[in-house]
C-alpha cells in the first residue's frame, strides 16, 4: 500500500470516529439538542428574551447612526477632544438661543399665512433673485465666496431668498392702502413730507407693485410719472463699496466697486448703463420732485420745516 493510500485511510478512520477530547472521548455537538433547550428556556421566560433582542436591535442602530451619521452624536473636536452636539446645542441656546427661536416663528408664521393665502415662491423666482445677486457680486465666484465667508451654503441662501419672496408676495397687496391713507392725512393737514403729486403717482402705478421701476419703453404713453433724478445727481453707495443708481436696484444692477475701479469709473458706470426713468417709491421721488426744482414740492417742504421750527415743544 502505497504512502498516499494509508494517509487517506488513516483520514478516513477519524472522521468517523468522531472528534476526541484530551483524554481520549469522544466529543459530539447536537444543533437539534441546542435548539429544543432554547425553545424550552424561551417558552419559560419570553419576555426576557425579547426584552435582550430589542436591546441588540437598539444598539446595532445605534451604532450604525454613530458610523454613518456621526454629526447626530458628535458636533467636532477641539485639540482631539470631542465636543458632543447636545453640549453644542447647549451652549449655542445659553448665547443666543431666544433669538434663533424667534427667527424659527418667523420664518414659520410666514410660511404659514403664505400657504393660507395660496403664495409660494416658484423655482424661477428664487433663480432671478439669485441671479440678480451674483449680477450683483460680479459673477458666480464672488457669489460663492460670499457664500463661504457667512458660513452658509447656496441651499440655505435660496431657502433666506425664497422666505424674502413669500413676504414681498404677502405685503403687495398692502401698499395702495397704505398710501390712501396717507393721502388722506395730508388732506387732514398732518405734517406729512409726501406731496400730493408722489401720492398719486404712486397710486396710479400702471404695474404690480413688486415691479419697482420702470423704462421709458415700459411705460405707458398717458402715464405722468415723475423725472427720475438718481444716476444723474444722486447715488447710493453700500457699506462694500458698490455704487448703484438707488436702493430699489442693489439686486439688479450691475454695480462696480469704487475701492476697485475708483469713483468717477464706478459713477460713469451708473449714467451709462441705468435705464430706470420713473418708480413708485415714495422717498425716492420726494427727492426727485426737488432736484427737477418742483415749486410745489419745494414750497411744502419749507412748509414742513417751518411747522417743525415753530410748532409747540411737547413735554
Amino acid at each position: 500500500m502505497s504512502k498516499a493510500e494509508k494517509i487517506k485511510k488513516s483520514t478516513k478512520k477519524t472522521s468517523n470516529k468522531g472528534l476526541i477530547d484530551g483524554k481520549g472521548k469522544k466529543l459530539s455537538f447536537k444543533f437539534s439538542a441546542l435548539q429544543k433547550t432554547l425553545r424550552n428556556k424561551y417558552n419559560q421566560k419570553p419576555l426576557f428574551y425579547w426584552t435582550g433582542v430589542i436591546i441588540i436591535l437598539i444598539l446595532v442602530v445605534l451604532f450604525s447612526l454613530f458610523w454613518f451619521k456621526k454629526s447626530i452624536f458628535l458636533a467636532g473636536t477641539i485639540n482631539g477632544r470631542l465636543v458632543t452636539t447636545p453640549q453644542f446645542y447647549s451652549k449655542l441656546a445659553q448665547s443666543n438661543g431666544e433669538e434663533v427661536f424667534d427667527a424659527i416663528v418667523r420664518e414659520t408664521l410666514i410660511k404659514q399665512e403664505a400657504a393660507k393665502k395660496g403664495l409660494e415662491a416658484s423655482t424661477d423666482d428664487i433663480d432671478k433673485k439669485l441671479k440678480a445677486l451674483e449680477d450683483r457680486l460680479g459673477g458666480k465666484e464672488n457669489l460663492d465666496l460670499a457664500i463661504s465667508q457667512n458660513n452658509t451654503n447656496l441651499k440655505e441662501l435660496k431657502e433666506q431668498i425664497s422666505l424674502q419672496i413669500l413676504v414681498e408676495k404677502l405685503l403687495e397687496d398692502k401698499v395702495n392702502v397704505t398710501d390712501k391713507e396717507i393721502k388722506e392725512y395730508k388732506k387732514k393737514g398732518y405734517p406729512i413730507f409726501t406731496s400730493s403729486e408722489n401720492l398719486d403717482c404712486a397710486l396710479k402705478w400702471p404695474f404690480s407693485y413688486s415691479k419697482g421701476h420702470a423704462t421709458r419703453q415700459e411705460l405707458p404713453s398717458d402715464f405722468r410719472y415723475i423725472p427720475c433724478a438718481y444716476s444723474k445727481q444722486k447715488f447710493i453707495v453700500d457699506a462694500d463699496g458698490y455704487v448703484y443708481p438707488c436702493f430699489p436696484l442693489n439686486e439688479e444692477f450691475h454695480a462696480l466697486n469704487l475701492k476697485e475701479v475708483g469713483v468717477k469709473r464706478a459713477i460713469e458706470h451708473v449714467r451709462k448703463h441705468n435705464t430706470c426713468v420713473a418708480c413708485p417709491h415714495l422717498t425716492n421721488n420726494d427727492y426727485n420732485l426737488l432736484f427737477n426744482l418742483s415749486l410745489k414740492q419745494v414750497s411744502e417742504q419749507v412748509k414742513l420745516n417751518l411747522h417743525e421750527v415753530f410748532a409747540p415743544k411737547q413735554n
